[in-house]
């Protein structure tokens, strides 16, 4: 599978631009999060690549449930996890993922 998601600054997500941030996560011992306030993704710089790619996933995700009003509904915190972390599974499994404009 072609990894080539790492290192992207923005992502648009349903209409906003979202900053992300690659930055040392160790020391809060997590691999990445999303801010909805400052509309961050922050990936943890010390994974590896393969790693921080699957993160980039995952947040990108929680920042889509939040940007879509999904978290309105009262979703619970570890329901939202797992939901994020089996749909990047899946989009890991089956696609190859390359930036837009192919650098």
């Amino acid at each position: 599978m072609d990894w080539a998601v790492a290192m992207i600054r923005t992502l648009k997500i349903l209409g906003e631009r979202i900053k992300v941030k690659y930055k040392d996560l160790n020391p809060e011992n997590i691999c990445g999060r999303y801010s909805y306030d400052s509309k961050t993704i922050e990936v943890n710089s010390k994974l590896d690549k393969h790693i921080q790619d699957v993160t980039l996933i995952h947040e990108v995700i929680h920042a889509t449930i939040h940007r879509a009003g999904i978290n309105n509904a009262q979703l619970s915190a570890d329901l939202e996890e797992i939901i994020c972390d089996q749909v990047a599974k899946v989009i890991v499994e089956n696609f190859t993922l390359k930036r837009k404009n192919g650098r």
